[in-house]
C-alpha cells in the first residue's frame, strides 16, 4: 500500500505534507513518487527499463525496497533509502 510507503518516509524524516494517493501510486510534496508492485522482480523491471530510456533525467533518483519503487531529486536519494530501511537499493 502506498500509503505505508508514505507513512515511513514521514517517520524517517522525509515531510510528505502535501500527499495524494491513487491506486498503486503516491506523490509526496508533489516531489517524490511512490509505486507499487505486483513483486520485487517487477520492481527491478520498471527501473531498469527507466534506466535505459535516454530520455529519463539524471536529476531524478530511484529507490527501490522490495516490490516499491521510489523517485525523488536525486540528492534526497539517501534520505529515502535511509527512510524505507534495510535492504533498500539506490540507483
Amino acid at each position: 500500500d502506498p500509503v505505508v510507503v508514505l507513512t515511513a518516509l514521514n517517520e524517517g524524516g522525509i515531510a510528505c505534507t502535501g500527499t495524494a494517493v491513487s491506486g498503486q501510486v503516491a506523490t509526496c510534496n508533489a516531489t517524490v513518487a511512490v509505486r507499487i508492485f505486483d513483486s520485487p522482480a517487477d520492481a527491478k523491471a520498471y527501473v531498469n527499463d527507466l534506466l535505459k530510456d535516454p530520455l529519463t533525467s539524471s536529476a531524478i533518483g530511484w529507490v527501490s525496497h522490495g516490490n516499491t519503487v521510489v523517485a525523488g531529486p536525486l540528492t534526497t536519494t539517501p534520505e529515502i533509502a535511509a527512510a524505507l530501511g534495510e535492504g533498500s537499493q539506490i540507483h
